[in-house]
């Protein structure tokens, strides 16, 4: 993946010498690429892939996941824990409000007790 990343960067410098972009961040991308330093690989490589050369650019995303696979394991979880408390909040959500909605139905609380209860309810959940 690196041999890859390293020839269509290439590539990108050559196919695009009119503009001084492709030269110079693909002249940072093959050094951040041999130094291996991977806090500032991501960082390159997303803009390789799109001031650069977009294959060279994938390569280099590729290479980097393969180097740090914990960074994808991060992202999953953080997805996950994420997805979670948004079923969480959604479910808390349906709770409070069937429980308002018991309340009307029994004659506790007043249509407009329950509109402003509800509308509370919501606002609570949506911020």
């Amino acid at each position: 993946m690196k041999t890859a990343a390293k020839v269509f960067i290439i590539l990108g410098m050559i196919f695009g010498f009119f503009m001084i972009f492709p030269i110079v961040i693909g002249i940072f991308a093959l050094k951040k690429l041999e130094e291996g330093k991977k806090e500032e690989l991501l960082l390159w490589s997303i803009l390789t892939l799109f001031l650069c050369s977009f294959l060279g650019g994938i390569f280099m995303l590729i290479y980097y996941f393969q180097q740090n696979p914990e960074t994808i394991n991060n992202i999953t979880n953080n997805q996950n824990n994420e997805n979670q408390q948004n079923n969480n909040s959604a479910d808390s959500l349906e709770k409070d409000l069937d429980k308002l909605n018991d309340l009307k139905n029994k004659g506790l609380i007043t249509e407009e007790e329950y509109e402003s209860a509800r509308k509370a309810t919501f606002e609570k959940y949506t911020k």
